[in-house]
């Protein structure tokens, strides 16, 4: 699995990290769909109106271990991501023939976690909803 970014705007996706060069990990990938609907009260009844919107709240959660060579390199990578990450994205998820792209999304937490020479990356984002044409 690799997971990529790319500022809105940009040209070009870059790696998070890639499992296919066995230079990351992706210890978890977890988004989590949901699909919002207008409830309005109706005068004089019991019930209510619900509608499907058509819009879904779209949240992704994505730890990546990363190794580094040392722990003056590590610390120095955690500062560069959060910089890179701090902006709008598009993100790119790839494993094997798939590939979705999450479009617009919006950094919500970085918990880096320093164990040695090794980052574990954790990433939360708010997003729009899965899309499966390139941006």
């Amino acid at each position: 699995m690799e997971i990529s970014y790319q500022a809105v705007g940009g040209s070009s996706y870059t790696s998070l990290g890639s499992e296919a060069t066995r230079a990351a990990l992706v210890e978890l990938f977890a988004p989590s769909f949901a699909p919002l609907s207008q409830v309005e009260p109706l005068a004089g009844a019991t019930n209510s109106a619900k509608f499907a919107r058509q819009n879904t709240d779209t949240d992704l959660t994505a730890v990546i271990s990363i190794p580094y060579s040392t722990k003056a390199d590590a610390l120095a990578a955690i500062k560069t991501l959060f910089d890179a990450l701090a902006v709008k994205n598009h993100l790119k998820v790839v494993e094997g023939a798939t590939t979705h792209y999450y479009p617009n999304a919006v950094l919500k937490r970085y918990t880096p976690t320093l164990r040695g020479v090794t980052v574990s990356h954790n990433l939360s984002w708010s997003t729009d909803v899965v899309i499966a044409a390139a941006l």
